[in-house]
Order: C-alpha cells, then structure tokens, then sequence
C-alpha cells in the first residue's frame, strides 16, 4: 500500500454521509460535526444519541438500508455498517462519483484514513500508522496526551494574536524568532493566565532587534 498523504479537510458545511447507526457511525458522526459538516445518516435503526440528534434537526436521518443514489452531491462518505457487503457497495459508489470515502476497518477500500487526534484548543496532532494497527496509533496518542501540557490551546490563541497584531503593522517575523520568542516564561505566563503580559512581551520581543520586516506590497 502506497503512503497517505496527510491533510486536514475543511468540511464546514459540506454534505457527508455516514452509512450505518451503531457505536462506530455515531462517533464517525460526532466527529463530522464538530467540524462543521452537514452530516446524514442513511441506516434503518440509530443509536438512542444519533436519534436524539436526529429529532432535534442537527442531522439529517435517511431511515433505511443504504442505496445506490444514496451518495448525490456528497463531499465525504463514511460506510460504518457491520455488513461488509454494503461497505464495499458504499466504496464502490463514492469511488465510482468522485465522492471521498472511508470503510470502516478497510483501508483497502478507503480514499482516506482517520488518525487518533490530540487537541488542544484549535492545535490539532493527527496520528496515523496508515491502517496497519488503530490500536498503535491509540498507544501513541495517550503517551503524548500526557507530555502535551493544556495550556498549549490558550498559547495558541495568544501566539494567534500577536502574529495577526503584528500583520495588521505590516510586519512579520522568520520562523526561528518566532519559535525563540516562544519561551517557557511565556508558556508559565499563559498557563497562569496573565494573557496580556505575555502578548506584551511577545510583542517586545518580535520588535526587539529589527527581528521583524516589512511585508513588501504586490502591486
């Protein structure tokens, strides 16, 4: 099997398709809405969550088995059923369209895998052992769970806003001052939630020494 390529896909309101209504679909659907996916669910029977949000009109619920069509005008597919028969009919569909799609469990059928994800705020790491073993890439996620402090959510937030202060000024900085001015005292500084003291004294410390330039202006 030839490499994945790593991507992460904005699905903010695209029409994905989860076929199946168990465990597996529902947290395959939970994902995709989190991410902003308009997300339907074709399945004659759902889990009492996938039900609950079905009534409430955040997804949309096709209320039986998977058929060709099924698939029309979708971005993304994932077939999450326990019948491998309709799997490979799911894969052979969105293939067959253009539409991406994942097999549950199959990555021969697959156009794309779904890694273990840490988050932190909007700071994403994507782990993947490209089908070979979930069970690894679930290994590797909880050991970096536990050497990935929380505070790097709000550090990314902090680092976002100095960055678009100093665009708004017409400036930037090379990545290296950037990572050099990232220091543990501004990391202590966020963690103990003194926000603005670390955004001024990043700011001092991107304008100190002429480390930053000025964008030059296409015309």
């Amino acid at each position: 099997m030839s490499k994945h390529y790593p991507a992460f896909l904005n699905l903010h309101h695209r029409r994905c398709i989860v076929v199946g209504g168990g465990s597996v679909a529902q947290a395959k659907a939970q994902s995709l809405m989190e991410c902003g996916a308009n997300v339907t669910i074709v399945s004659p029977t759902l889990t009492d969550t996938l039900a609950s949000a079905a009534a409430q009109g955040t997804i949309q619920w096709v209320r039986r088995p998977y058929q060709a069509g099924d698939l029309a005008q979708a971005f993304l597919a994932i077939a999450a059923t326990d019948n491998r028969d309709v799997n490979q009919h799911v894969a052979r569909d969105a293939q067959g369209i253009g539409v991406l799609v994942n097999v549950v469990d199959d990555p021969a059928n697959c156009d794309f895998i779904a890694p273990a994800v840490i988050q932190r705020g909007d700071l994403t790491i994507a782990i993947s052992t490209g089908g070979k073993s979930p069970a690894m890439a679930r290994k590797v996620r909880e050991h970096l769970e536990e050497s990935l402090p929380a505070v790097y959510g709000d550090l990314l937030e902090t680092v976002s806003e100095v960055r678009q202060t100093v665009r708004k000024e017409g400036t930037r900085a090379a990545a290296d001052v950037w990572q050099a001015a990232i220091s543990p005292a501004i990391v202590d500084m966020v963690k103990a939630g003194n926000i603005q003291e670390a955004k001024d004294r990043l700011l001092r410390t991107l304008r100190g020494d002429a480390h930053l330039s000025k964008v030059r202006k296409t015309q």
